[in-house]
């Protein structure tokens, strides 16, 4: 799997950003940290072999659980973007 997968899923995060209108701020901020971390994923991976990103996958994960009641959609991203990091060797 390529770093194409995380980018876009990360550019699914985003548009899913910019379309939600009922998120509450705490929220919405949780959610950009999320695409800041997976943004510096990118950064750092690209070129590079054998960078540990586990704790940011972790944090991923945990956030996917918290989101499943109350926004199942940016759940689902969440979740495909842990599988990409972890089939990546994230």
């Amino acid at each position: 799997m390529s770093l194409n997968a995380l980018k876009a899923n990360l550019d699914q995060l985003h548009e899913a950003l910019a379309g939600a209108q009922n998120l509450d701020a705490e929220t919405r901020e949780q959610l950009a940290e999320v695409a800041a971390q997976i943004e510096r994923i990118l950064a750092k991976t690209e070129g590079r072999a054998e960078v540990d990103h586990s704790a940011a996958r972790d944090e991923v994960e945990a956030t996917a659980l918290r989101f499943e009641a109350e926004h199942p959609n940016f759940a689902r991203i969440l979740s495909d973007i842990t599988d990409t990091l972890a089939k990546l060797g994230i």
